[in-house]
């Protein structure tokens, strides 16, 4: 038996899928969140050899401003294991004191290490979504 599945596509569905908390010990960091989640149907791939159509070793970075600029907030996340229509939160602590007012976020996702195994390097899909520290701020403070 052979099962002939398009390969895992794993991305962030929206930029409403981030998420900002603030810290209740440290005032100055913010906890940016984000839902990954493996669609496993896209045809943009072609067909793709697999018995379970996971995804694995899936990379997550954060950014502040454009990827290119190398602004990295924390260290790169990796989900092990994503099956098909499986969702994953993964989160960054970013410090936010020397920083104020608008700020774009970017949130890259890279395909699984098995995807860029079977079929080589693939570009990573991205969600940016803006936030101004200053409002953030105010509003967190009438809490």
């Amino acid at each position: 038996i052979i099962k002939v599945l398009n390969p895992p596509e794993v991305q962030i569905p929206s930029e409403s899928f981030i998420r900002f908390e603030k810290s209740k010990d440290h005032p100055d960091l913010i906890a940016i969140n984000a839902t990954v989640r493996n669609f496993s149907s896209s045809p943009s791939y072609g067909y793709y050899l697999n018995d379970h159509g996971e995804a694995t070793g899936v990379v997550v970075k954060f950014f502040n401003g454009e990827p290119k600029k190398g602004n990295q907030i924390g260290p790169d996340r990796v989900i092990d294991r994503l099956v098909p229509l499986e969702i994953k939160n993964v989160s960054v602590d970013w410090n936010v004191s020397k920083l104020k007012g608008l700020q774009r976020i970017y949130v890259q996702v890279f395909p699984g290490k098995n995807v860029i195994q079977a079929l080589g390097p693939r570009a990573p899909l991205e969600v940016a979504i803006d936030i101004d520290l200053d409002v953030y701020r105010s509003c967190m403070s009438k809490r």
